[in-house]
Formats: structure tokens, sequence, C-alpha cells
């Protein structure tokens, strides 16, 4: 079982000692960031944002630098995939972890924040499905929030825990001044794992796409704006409505949303419920493809 509580010096040497050699500092730009190698030790996980649109990225470990090209972005989720021209020194693929994290479990950081290379930090998950906003205005669902220290640099290196799995991709800080206040997100390991497997594969994650900007209510999703073209407008849905069911999961906020659609892909047909007046309404959505430029874009 994952460790409880703050964690203890000998656990977090042991962690840091076997996952360290796989975090790297990925410079893009001018940006800075951290990543960790994946798969079969060709691919680093990094943020999108500090990726940006730049098609060549450099990855550096303990003072020696690779290139890298891209292999592929989704900016919904604030995750990026880079290919290695070549393998980095002494790495082990990192695995993200397959068992959902609870909170109070200890956890380890590490990345290179303010570009100091194999910086470790720890602390505790402190919240469980957060939402944030994505760089491109998606709601990124099921959060991690952590009090563990994640800095400028750290975005998109591994949030671990005590077995040195990946928990999470950090990603942002709740913070007033710019400066860390004990209020850490990352991106959980199921959804950066589905989207990462997609685009080693394929160069594309792909996620669906509902068309749809909804406020919970308690009783339903309201949805606010309903995008012309998209794939619920084209399945008779209006602004007004309010969704109860997403393919035969009730739903009451946008993170359940999120969460009946994890897993489905573009092209899918998905049963939709609502409320529009009183009335009932049951239709049939084909999912379509996030578009990169946020929930809003034609």
């Amino acid at each position: 079982a994952p460790a409880r509580g703050a964690p203890a010096g000998e656990g977090v040497r042991a962690v840091h000692a076997a996952a360290a050699p796989s975090v790297v500092a990925v410079a893009a730009s001018g940006r800075r960031g951290s990543g960790f190698v994946v798969g079969d030790g060709r691919h680093v996980v990094t943020s999108a944002h500090v990726v940006g649109a730049d098609a060549r990225v450099e990855v550096s470990r303990a003072g020696r630098a690779v290139s890298a090209r891209l292999r592929g972005t989704e900016p919904s989720v604030d995750l990026a995939v880079l290919e290695l021209e070549e393998p980095v020194e002494g790495a082990r693929p990192l695995a993200f972890a397959a068992a959902e994290p609870r909170v109070g479990d200890a956890v380890v950081a590490i990345g290179a924040p303010f570009g100091l290379e194999g910086s470790v930090s720890t602390g505790v998950v402190s919240g469980l499905d957060r939402q944030i906003d994505a760089p491109n205005g998606f709601a990124i669902t099921g959060v991690i929030q952590t009090d563990a220290a994640i800095n400028p640099g750290n975005s998109g290196g591994p949030l671990l825990d005590m077995e040195g799995r990946v928990l999470g991709v950090a990603t942002q800080i709740a913070t007033e001044g710019g400066r860390n206040e004990g209020v850490g997100f990352a991106v959980p390991a199921d959804v950066a794992g589905r989207a990462v497997e997609a685009i080693v594969a394929t160069g594309r994650a792909d996620l669906p796409y509902l068309g749809i900007v909804g406020q919970g209510t308690g009783e339903g999703v309201l949805l606010a704006e309903v995008m012309a073209g998209g794939p619920a407008a084209s399945a008779g849905l209006r602004a007004g409505d309010v969704l109860t069911a997403v393919a035969g999961s009730r739903v009451t906020s946008s993170a359940e949303v999120a969460d009946a659609l994890a897993g489905r892909r573009p092209g899918d047909r998905v049963r939709v419920e609502a409320r529009r007046e009183g009335a009932g309404v049951s239709t049939e959505v084909a999912l379509g493809v996030r578009p990169p430029g946020g929930p809003v874009s034609p």
C-alpha cells in the first residue's frame, strides 16, 4: 500500500536514487521545464506549455544535452511527448501508477526548478479530483493536488509515489505572488498515460470532444454554450439544456462528463440524456476531436 503521511528520508533517498536518472531538464525557446523518460527509453513526457510550438527541443541531465524532436502534444491536458535522438545515459523508463492515490499518501516530486536539475521535494497528496484550466482553456479534471514544492521549471516532471511510480505530471501551482505556496497540481496518471500512449503510437492523442461549455448544478450540467457545428449541436443539443447522463453515467459536473468520456475515442457514438424546459431529451452524439485552439474554437 502507498505510504501515508510525510515521507521518511530513507524512502525519499531510495525513490530519488531510482528515478532521478530518468528525469531531465527541458529547454525550448527560452522556456524551461522538466520531463521524464517512458516506454522504450526513447521518449520523454513533458508539459505542452513548456514545449510550445517548437518542433525541436533540448533535454539535459547531469550536464549532458541531447536533442529531441516533438512527437506530439495534447494541449487540452497540457502534455507533450518528445522523441530523443539518442537515449539518456543511465535512464530507466518510469511507469505510470495503476492504482489511484489517496489523500495523505506520501509523494516525491523530481524536476529542474529554476534550472536546478535533479531537485527533489516531498509532501503528500493534499487533494484529489481538482479541476484546473489547460493552457488552451479546456478543463483538466481529476487533478492531483500536492504540497510537495512545485516551482517554475518543475512543469512536466513526475510526481511519484514511494514505489517510484508516476502518480501525475506536474503542471501548475496556485499562487498569489508567483511563488510556491504549497498548492501544486499534477495531471493524473490515468489521463496522462492514455494521452502519452496514443501520442507515442500516432503522434496525436485525439481526445474526445462534445463541443459544450457547462456548469454543474447538482442535478446536472447546465449548458452555457453549445459550439455551432460541434458534435453536441449536430445531435440537437442547445444552450439551456441540462445534461443528466452521458454514456450511461449520471453527470452533475463537468468533471463527471469528462469521466464518462474517459477511454472513448473520436467517432464513438454515446447516448446523452438531458432536460429541456422540464421535458426529457435523449440523443446520440458522435464524438469529435478536441480542437487544439480550445473549447470555443470552430
